[in-house]
């Protein structure tokens, strides 16, 4: 029998809400196919105060009502853009998670949709996320992709190079799935129609196999790219694809 295991992409956000300030917090997911726990009711956004995550989770969460929690259908391909939202913090130190509930308490939470690091451009790292600081009243953390997928323990290798992204078009993010038939090292970039390189999104060494990376229309420096139609291209020693893709808004 076959082991199967889910794969999360996290996101966790710690934010900074000033002294002078008081307001809100949005985090706004992206759902890319993503498959519920069984056992799941809704997705809902919980907040913690504390100077350390550590002090912040001992103390418990500050928030159990949510004007952005959404129901879920357990088995179904979740797709779009939801808006979990914190109303009415008081100034002070937050950390920010989504998770998978079976009610509207967080002690019911049986899976964490996400938590996300700022210094991780591919929003999978699993480390303390670093510190946002916010300027205004109510502060909009991005849009955060949340996808899910199965992994045999028995890998198919794949016969040959290959890419296929989508959605395409698309807004505000795509996935990129490639196929490895060959271990290597691998360079996933996207370029502009001028050829200038707008993003490295990956650069590193895989053994062969089937793999995906998101991109959230953002550039290097993280700030969201004109809309338009831009390369995704792929370096391997098994040679070079590129593929067209067009960003709209």
């Amino acid at each position: 029998m076959k082991n199967k295991a889910k794969v999360i992409l996290i996101i966790l956000c710690i934010v900074t809400l000033g002294m002078a300030q008081t307001g809100g917090i949005q985090v706004t997911v992206m759902f890319m196919g993503y498959n519920a726990d069984p056992n799941a009711t809704m997705i809902m956004g919980y907040a913690w105060e504390g100077a350390t995550w550590a002090d912040a989770e001992a103390a418990g969460t500050v928030s159990d009502n949510m004007d952005g929690m959404f129901g879920v259908s357990p088995g179904d391909d979740m797709w779009g853009t939801y808006d979990v939202t914190l109303d009415a913090l008081a100034a002070g130190n937050y950390y920010v998670g989504v998770f998978e509930t079976t009610g509207m308490m967080y002690n019911t939470a049986i899976a964490t949709v996400g938590y996300y690091n700022d210094a991780d451009e591919n929003n999978i790292d699993m480390m303390t996320p670093t510190a946002i600081t916010v300027t205004s009243d109510t502060v909009v953390l991005g849009t955060m992709m949340a996808m899910s997928m199965v992994i045999d323990d028995e890998i198919l290798i794949p016969e040959i190079f290959a890419v296929d992204i989508y959605p395409n078009p698309f807004n505000p993010g795509t996935m990129i799935h490639y196929a490895l038939p060959s271990d290597g090292l691998i360079t996933v970039s996207v370029f502009n129609v001028l050829g200038q390189k707008v993003s490295t999104l990956l650069n590193g060494y895989k053994e062969a196999g089937s793999y995906a990376v998101a991109w959230n229309s953002t550039d290097g420096k993280g700030e969201s790219v004109p809309s338009g139609i831009y390369f995704v291209t792929m370096e391997h020693p098994g040679g070079i694809l590129t593929q067209k893709i067009t960003f709209l808004k």
